[in-house]
C-alpha cells in the first residue's frame, strides 16, 4: 500500500483503492509515518497544504477575513437571539410576575387558546419557580400573548441592532466585542 498525495486536488490517495490510472498527474509519494502525522495535525485544527515541490505540508489555517468573521458573528448572535426567544419570558396577566415557557411547542398553545378566545392552559412559574398548568381566563390569555409579543420584538430588535453593528464594524476586534448579553 503507497499513500500519495495531489497538490492540485488537495488530497490523499491510497493505490490499494485507487488505480494508477484514477490517480492525478501530480502526485507525490507520502511516507506512511508522515501521512500519519499530517492526519493527526489537521485533526488539531491545521491544514495540509502543498509545498513548491507539491509535497504535503501542515500550516495554519489563514485568518478569516473580516467579512468571514462578521459572517461568524451575526450567525453567534442568531443563536444566542433564538436561544433568548425560547428561555421563556414574564407576564403580568396575575397580580405576581409570572413566568411563562416560550419554545415552540408553548408558543404553539398561546396562539392556539388566544385565537380560541375562551381561555385555558398554559404552563406557567410563579416567584416561586413551580411550574404548573394554569386555567386563564381570556383576558389573562390576551395579555400573556401581548407581553410575549413585546418580549419577542424585543429581542429582534436587539438582534438587528446587533447585527447593524456587526456589518458597519470595520476591524475584526470591533466585531467580535459585539456580543448578545
Amino acid at each position: 500500500m503507497t499513500i500519495y498525495y495531489s497538490a492540485s486536488q488537495k488530497g490523499f490517495y491510497d493505490d490499494a483503492i485507487y488505480p494508477n490510472s484514477a490517480l492525478p498527474k501530480d502526485i507525490v509519494e507520502v511516507p506512511h509515518a508522515t501521512y500519519q502525522s499530517l492526519i493527526a495535525a489537521q485533526s488539531d485544527v491545521a491544514v495540509i497544504q502543498s509545498d513548491n515541490a507539491g509535497n504535503p505540508v501542515i500550516a495554519q489555517p489563514p485568518a478569516p477575513t473580516l467579512d468571514e468573521s462578521k459572517k461568524s458573528q451575526i450567525a453567534l448572535i442568531c443563536a444566542a437571539c433564538a436561544m433568548a426567544i425560547k428561555s421563556g419570558f414574564t407576564s403580568s396577566a396575575w397580580a405576581s410576575v409570572t413566568t411563562y415557557g416560550s419554545n415552540a411547542t408553548d408558543q404553539a398553545n398561546l396562539v392556539s387558546i388566544a385565537q380560541a378566545g375562551q381561555g385555558g392552559s398554559l404552563w406557567c412559574a410563579s416567584s416561586s419557580d413551580t411550574w404548573a398548568l394554569t386555567g386563564h381566563t381570556a383576558a389573562q390569555v390576551t395579555q400573556v400573548l401581548t407581553d410575549w409579543n413585546k418580549y419577542r420584538s424585543a429581542q429582534q430588535s436587539k438582534y438587528a441592532n446587533l447585527v447593524s453593528k456587526i456589518n458597519a464594524a470595520t476591524s475584526m476586534s470591533a466585531v467580535e466585542a459585539i456580543v448578545w448579553s
